[in-house]
């Protein structure tokens, strides 16, 4: 979901993907923002969101990064408040992840 949301702030999105934004809207949480602001603004290129950053055309990276840095007002980010009782209602085997060192 990170890759989505850096593809939106790239405006890189495919025409179904855009259609489904506009009816919907774009949620992201304060882990994947979190998670994809650390990955571009790292000084190494390790991971698969930094890689893909990178390949972007020269001004692209840029903008990203602004975007995160300021993130739009139609980006809506999901409150921890909402998104814990639900997260913790899930019956999963494992522990989840929920950010990497």
């Amino acid at each position: 979901m990170m890759a989505l949301l850096l593809d939106v702030l790239a405006g890189l999105t495919n025409d179904e993907i855009r259609e489904a934004l506009q009816e919907s809207g774009v949620f992201t949480t304060g882990c994947w923002y979190y998670q994809l602001s650390r990955a571009v603004h790292g000084d190494e290129v390790t991971g698969s969101l930094s890689r893909q950053l990178g390949g972007l055309e020269i001004d692209l990276p840029v903008r990203v990064v602004a975007a995160l840095d300021h993130l739009r007002d139609s980006i809506g980010l999901l409150s921890l408040r909402d998104l814990v009782p639900v997260m913790q209602a899930l019956r999963v085997s494992r522990p989840l992840k929920m950010l990497k060192r």
